[in-house]
């Protein structure tokens, strides 16, 4: 059956999508094909990076489609009405698509060859951003037994249709001694419950938490000249994780910076993994040592300069606003940032 119009979206640059805080690569591509006749309707939204690969679908059909049948490459070069819209539509679009009851939203067969590529549970870190989770990926990259994914992957959030991107990136495994990965999306928070329902309830998640008056008073390096995280995302991100604390470990930022030692030994008795000393010289032993959220530095030495770096004049007003919310007060205390 051929489609009756395609709605097409490819990304001309590396931007980011809110809400989702989906970051898009040069020429990644965004359709979706709407099939209608008396057989049966049908939307199909398809994902693919900026060399064409396959990453993602969402299928919201009345009848059973194949997808893996369709091509909108070559679907295009036929007399079908083609529309051109934003990306951050088709992307908002594809989510409702997913969460439908309706929907196919990830590959059986990929999720199979994921769980059953490594002898021991995967590590997924989350947390609010700007709270020190590339830093916690690079120290866990360090260990000889954990490949970390340099790249923030989103396969799980919105919802887990991007299982194909996990799988490439577990490919490029090159150490017969790595028994498992380690993967670090921020927005892995608020994925949790997925996380565990796919990868199984032993899975190992991280949650880091900071500060909220350093994590708000944070720019991003992409993004100079504003700041990155509100403090309503900071709410809602953490609450999210706090959810399920049974199923984490919660770990501080200022922890990790200012007692590395002990963190990472209790980090380790976390995961089930023998500590290394060489997890105490991360400049010199991380594999992940360039990511997103450092813009277009490396990896530097271990500071503690990103510690109460709120408490400087300039901040004042945007600090004093969000201390006067009771939630973000609340949390403080739970977490000890407030007695």
């Amino acid at each position: 059956m051929q489609p009756v119009k395609i709605y097409k979206s490819i990304s001309k640059d590396r931007s980011v999508i809110f809400p989702f805080m989906y970051y898009t690569e040069y020429n990644e591509s965004l359709f979706c094909l709407k099939y209608s006749c008396h057989k049966g309707n049908a939307l199909v939204y398809l994902h693919y990076d900026g060399s064409k690969q396959f990453l993602a679908e969402a299928i919201l059909s009345d009848y059973p489609i194949h997808s893996e049948d369709i091509n909108p490459f070559d679907e295009m070069k036929k007399k079908i009405p083609t529309e051109d819209v934003s990306f951050d539509k088709l992307l908002f679009d594809m989510h409702l698509a997913a969460c439908s009851s309706l929907s196919t939203w990830y590959d059986k067969n990929i999720l199979y060859k994921i769980k059953n590529s490594y002898s021991k549970p995967p590590i997924l870190i989350g947390g609010c951003g700007r709270s020190g989770t590339t830093l916690l990926l690079s120290i866990l990259s360090t260990h000889s037994s954990i490949q970390a994914i340099n790249d923030e992957i989103y396969a799980f959030y919105p919802r887990p249709y991007r299982l194909q991107r996990l799988e490439t990136a577990l490919a490029k495994k090159n150490n017969d001694d790595i028994c498992r990965w380690c993967e670090k999306t921020p927005k892995n928070i608020r994925a949790i419950p997925d996380i565990l329902k796919l990868l199984g309830k032993e899975t190992k998640f991280i949650h880091i938490v900071r500060d909220p008056r350093d994590v708000i008073t944070s720019v991003h390096p992409n993004h100079p000249g504003q700041y990155w995280v509100t403090p309503d995302r900071w709410i809602e991100d953490v609450s999210e994780g706090l959810r399920y604390q049974e199923h984490t470990l919660i770990v501080k930022y200022e922890d990790l910076v200012l007692d590395l030692k002990n963190t990472v030994h209790k980090i380790c008795n976390y995961i089930e993994e023998s500590f290394e000393d060489q997890m105490l010289d991360v400049e010199k032993n991380a594999t992940v040592r360039q990511n997103i959220a450092w813009g277009k530095e490396q990896i530097k030495p271990m500071h503690s300069s990103g510690i109460q770096r709120w408490n400087k004049k300039e901040s004042n007003n945007i600090i004093n606003q969000m201390m006067k919310n009771e939630k973000v007060n609340t949390l403080m205390k739970k977490l000890k940032y407030l007695a």
